[in-house]
């Protein structure tokens, strides 16, 4: 399964070096057919455990990446197993923060011992991320500019991949017993009590993406073995697309290991790797279409609502998610982040000279006077 395999979510896909110099390769394509792009620019590099991919706020300033003291970190800890295998009974994994240019290490952000799956709320003022505890695992809103802290979720059983749930005060996370399942979701409001379950009782619901205000919810579906993408109310669900994942943990984590910010700006579509058919895929929930593109593709960022900029392995392209047309963007191995609108910036991740524990952090600049979308189209 190309980079993503073996479970160093982004480690596998950042080892796998640009092929030569990505400053120079493709220049003078780069010059032919965009010449109003900026190449490339090295802003700064960041540490690199391979479990999660660093996540970078909405205006591009901040980054929240894992930090540990081990040498390896399980992906079973982002499913909150407290297996000693997984969450070891010593050693550290923190979340800090830090500004996107340079090679700080940061602050450290959080207080417990074990912590980790940082998400920026969409507003970017508040961050959310899980504790493990003694006994379970803890869901917490931090407001980091001001060190304010919301225990939204105590440490009763198990609750993991949080997401902010179209505003800064509402979060999806999933719950249940064990790492193993079965799970279901749960919305939770800031300062509304307890929170509300949104799946069948009894079925191993997963990978939550968004809600319609708490009536019902898109998320990863267990059925027979394999993982489906459905519309899921507390006594229903409706497939939308079928079996693009097994559904041995810790696999189904696959489809969002390329992919920081699933959700579309205008929250109508998201992104997830489709195992099935090794590629980056778009589902659009809201006219249940799912359109996949290149054959191939490891990772993927929201350019617009109807553009995305789609990375195999050893190139980076611009793909409209509608008609498929897409244009090269840089040749070699590049993970893509996040797209800021407001500054017309890409930030990407690529490998970081012959270090494998750094990862080095890129700039890509669009000109105003390009219009991205008009040559997608």
């Amino acid at each position: 399964m190309a980079c993503l395999s073996g479970w160093v979510a982004l480690g596998g896909c950042a080892a796998s070096a640009p092929k030569a110099d990505p400053l120079t390769v493709g220049m003078e394509e780069h010059r032919r057919r965009f010449g109003e792009f900026e190449l490339p620019r090295k802003v700064g590099s960041v540490v690199n455990i391979g479990v999660q991919l660093p996540t970078i706020s909405p205006d591009g300033t901040q980054m929240l990446y894992l930090r540990s003291d081990l040498d390896v970190v399980s992906p079973m800890t982002l499913l909150g197993s407290g297996d000693p295998i997984d969450t070891p009974a010593e050693g550290t994994l923190s979340i800090c923060l830090r500004p996107v240019a340079g090679t700080s290490p940061g602050q450290r952000i959080t207080r417990e011992r074990w912590a980790h799956s940082p998400m920026w709320s969409p507003a970017g003022r508040f961050m959310v991320y899980v504790a493990a505890e003694a006994g379970g695992t803890s869901i917490v809103r931090l407001d980091p500019a001001s060190g304010g802290r919301d225990v939204l979720v105590d440490n009763d059983g198990v609750n993991c991949l949080p997401t902010f749930d179209g505003d800064d005060g509402t979060l999806l996370y999933c719950h249940g017993q064990t790492a193993w399942g079965p799970f279901e979701v749960r919305r939770q409001r800031v300062a509304e009590g307890r929170p509300v379950a949104l799946t069948p009782r009894g079925m191993d619901c997963l990978l939550p993406v968004l809600s319609d205000g708490g009536r019902q919810v898109i998320c990863g579906r267990v059925d027979g073995g394999r993982v489906d993408w459905a519309l899921c109310t507390r006594e229903s669900t409706t497939p939308i697309l079928p079996r693009f994942s097994p559904a041995q943990r810790p696999v189904p984590l696959q489809a969002w290991a390329g992919i920081s910010v699933p959700v579309s700006p205008d929250r109508r579509g998201f992104l997830f790797y489709d195992m099935s058919q090794d590629r980056v895929a778009v589902c659009h929930w809201a006219d249940r279409a799912v359109r996949r593109h290149r054959s191939g593709s490891i990772a993927a960022c929201w350019l617009a609502n109807d553009a995305i900029a789609l990375a195999t392995a050893d190139a980076l392209f611009a793909v409209n998610v509608n008609s498929g047309v897409s244009i090269s963007l840089l040749t070699g191995s590049w993970i893509p982040l996040r797209y800021v609108a407001s500054t017309s910036k890409l930030y990407l991740l690529a490998k970081d000279g012959t270090s494998a524990t750094r990862l080095a952090v890129y700039e890509l600049a669009f000109r105003p006077a390009v219009d991205l979308r008009s040559r997608l189209r």
